[in-house]
């Protein structure tokens, strides 16, 4: 029922859109609020009687210096670990046998499974956190539980050395032991991380502070499962317990750190100091062309290519100019004797005397000139003559 009214709420916020840390807007909104810059919808909108908020904010190191010192105390105690067991051998036989090796029942072991229950305890804390989210509608936050069951049953099977026994019997039964027998129970942390902590680990990424020290962590937890399994180089390899106490214990330091800087995160996000990251859109594809039109582009026949000549210019001389403008003269004399209309021919022939037909049949080619005086007293004596004889 509180999960099932938890999403209600959110579902309600989300319709809104306007409520925002405090559960009122920050300004006024509407036409009349153009100058006022727009209100950014916060991710976190916390109940007044919220717990996880209420441990966040008074019991956690969640400032700048105080979690940087909680990480810092946390290494220094992993370090005297491991101090007390190098130098275990000149300590008294009852201190020395209380610090030495890695067994659940030794310092380093009780430490370890104490460091697992703090996980659980922070992962439950971040379950209240994430429950107060707005645009979480899918109960993702709901992961964090599931951390958070998951590591309080690893520190009881750490504590009980049910992760040994178990890797001892499979061993027996398959006749298959790998890495010594460690390799059954690494394999199934391997699977149970990868599935559980998949989630939470999209979360963690956003804080870039909690990204680098979960990666940390991770190196850690590696470096003492090679302690486990011995490989180590040579110079080396006589301290692999060292290796593999100390590196569990730092890493779970580490991972106690990042969680820390998570929760300083939603705080930060919550009050409005920080902003919600912001996701990058997606290119948008381009459309893949269809099958059928592929196939009308590769039938249709490629236009052929047009190529343009260039003439070279001709450079003429005056005596081929000269011919030119001459040729030219003698068409537009032809094409106006063709337009001139010729006068219809009389059925009945005419008598002349021959004195016309020096102009009938005058060569128009040949350039004419002006007749003379005397030409012109000579033909009117011949015309006159023609009329006294008829």
């Amino acid at each position: 029922m509180a999960a099932g009214g938890r999403d209600d709420r959110r579902r309600r916020m989300l319709n809104d859109g306007t409520r925002n840390a405090g559960g009122v807007a920050d300004g006024p909104t509407g036409p009349d609020s153009a100058d006022t810059p727009p209100v950014k919808k916060r991710r976190f909108a916390p109940d007044a009687a919220s717990p996880s908020f209420a441990v966040a904010r008074g019991v956690l190191p969640t400032k700048g210096a105080s979690l940087a010192g909680a990480i810092a105390l946390g290494l220094a105690a992993s370090g005297g670990v491991v101090a007390a067991q190098y130098f275990h051998a000149s300590l008294p036989t009852a201190l020395a046998s209380m610090i030495g090796g890695s067994s659940p029942a030794s310092i380093g072991g009780w430490f370890a499974g104490a460091l697992l229950l703090a996980l659980g305890g922070m992962c439950g804390v971040i379950y209240g956190l994430r429950s107060n989210r707005t645009d979480d509608v899918r109960g993702r936050y709901r992961w964090w539980a599931v951390a958070a069951c998951a590591a309080v049953t690893l520190s009881a099977a750490y504590s009980v050395g049910l992760g040994s026994a178990l890797a001892q019997q499979l061993s027996t039964l398959t006749g298959f032991a790998p890495l010594g027998g460690a390799g059954w129970w690494m394999t199934g942390l391997v699977i149970a991380a990868g599935v559980i902590s998949f989630r939470p680990a999209a979360d963690v990424v956003e804080s870039p502070l909690s990204l680098s020290l979960a990666v940390l962590a991770v190196v850690g937890v590696i470096v003492s499962w090679c302690g486990a399994t011995g490989a180590l180089p040579a110079g080396v390899s006589e301290h692999a317990g060292l290796f593999e106490i100390g590196g569990l214990l730092c890493g779970l330091v580490l991972g106690l750190g990042a969680q820390l800087a998570y929760v300083r995160r939603v705080l930060l996000e919550t009050d409005g100091v920080i902003n919600a990251p912001v996701k990058k859109p997606k290119p948008v594809k381009a459309a893949k062309p269809r099958a059928d039109e592929v196939k009308k582009e590769k039938s249709a026949p490629s236009p052929a290519p047009t190529t343009v000549k260039f003439e070279r210019p001709t450079v003429q001389s005056d005596s081929e100019a000269d011919e030119e403008e001459t040729d030219s003269r003698s068409a537009r004399r032809a094409a106006r004797r063709k337009s001139a209309p010729t006068p219809a021919a009389s059925s009945e022939s005419r008598w002349t005397d021959g004195s016309e037909g020096d102009a009938e049949y005058e060569d128009d080619d040949a350039p004419r000139r002006k007749l003379s005086k005397a030409e012109r007293k000579r033909l009117r004596k011949q015309k006159a003559n023609g009329r006294y004889a008829a």
